[in-house]
C-alpha cells in the first residue's frame, strides 16, 4: 500500500471514529439531563478559570439614601478629606473626586465621586467607589476584605451624614473575557447588554467585557459573581 494511500486510510478512520465518537457523547448528553450536562460544563470551566487564575477588576459603589448637601466644592472636600484623614486615610483632591487608598490589608484605590447642582455648582451629591484586582484562586477571601472596606466607609458616612438611611450597592466587573456565548447573537443584531432580575430585586447586567450586579454586597453576591465569571466570561 502506498504511502498516500495510508494517509487516506487514517483519514477515513478517523472520520467514522470521531462520528460514532461524537454520536455516543451526544446521545449520552441528552440521556443525563440539562442539569448535569450544565454541572459537568460548569465545573470544566471554574477548573480551567482557577488553573489560569485569572485577574479581575473589581469596582464596589455605593450611593447613600437619602443625602441633603448643598455647600461649595471647596468646603466640602476640605471636610470630607479631613474625615478620610482622622481614620487613617490618606486622601488626594482630584477636581470633583477625592482618591485615596485602603489597605484591609490588599491595596484597594478608592473615591469619593462628588455630583454638582448644575444651577448653583454646589455638591448636592456623592457616591463612594473601590476598586480591587482580584486573582480567581484567591476571590473569597479579595472579596470579603472589599466588603470588610466598604462597611468601614459606610459605618464612616452614616456618622457623618445622619440623614443617610441606605446605601444603593452596585458592583462591576470590568475587563473581561469576551462573552462570546452569551453575546454571539445579541452582537449580531447590534444589542450590547443583557438585564435580567431576580425576585430579591438583585439586578444582573451582562455586556461584552463587563458585568454589573444591583444589590447587596455579601455572600450571596459573592457566589453568583464568582459563577457567572467563571461560565460566561
Amino acid at each position: 500500500m502506498s504511502d498516500f494511500s495510508q494517509v487516506l486510510s487514517v483519514i477515513k478512520d478517523f472520520l467514522v471514529y470521531g462520528f460514532f465518537a461524537n454520536l455516543i457523547i451526544t446521545v449520552l448528553s441528552e440521556l443525563v439531563g440539562d442539569q448535569v450536562r450544565f454541572r459537568i460544563r460548569y465545573a470544566k470551566k471554574k477548573l480551567f478559570k482557577w488553573l489560569r487564575n485569572v485577574n479581575v477588576k473589581v469596582i464596589a459603589i455605593m450611593k447613600p439614601r437619602p443625602l441633603f448637601i448643598n455647600e461649595d466644592i471647596d468646603s466640602i472636600t476640605k471636610e470630607l478629606s479631613a474625615l478620610l484623614s482622622s481614620n487613617g486615610i490618606r486622601p488626594f483632591v482630584e477636581g470633583t473626586k477625592i482618591r485615596f487608598e485602603y489597605l484591609v490589608p490588599r491595596v484597594g484605590i478608592g473615591y469619593i465621586s462628588l455630583g454638582l447642582n448644575e444651577a448653583d455648582g454646589k455638591v448636592n451629591s456623592l457616591e463612594l467607589s473601590l476598586e480591587w484586582s482580584i486573582e480567581f484562586q484567591k476571590f473569597a477571601d479579595a472579596f470579603l476584605d472589599m466588603t470588610g472596606a466598604m462597611r468601614s466607609l459606610e459605618d464612616m458616612f452614616r456618622k457623618k451624614y445622619s440623614t443617610i438611611a441606605s446605601f444603593e450597592e452596585i458592583l462591576t466587573c470590568a475587563g473581561l473575557k469576551k462573552a462570546y456565548e452569551l453575546n454571539g447573537v445579541l452582537r449580531k443584531y447590534s444589542l450590547e447588554n443583557l438585564t435580567t432580575k431576580r425576585g430579591d430585586e438583585t439586578e444582573v447586567n451582562f455586556s461584552d467585557r463587563d458585568l454589573t450586579i444591583f444589590g447587596r454586597m455579601d455572600s450571596s453576591m459573592k457566589n453568583l459573581l464568582q459563577d457567572l465569571i467563571a461560565y460566561y466570561y
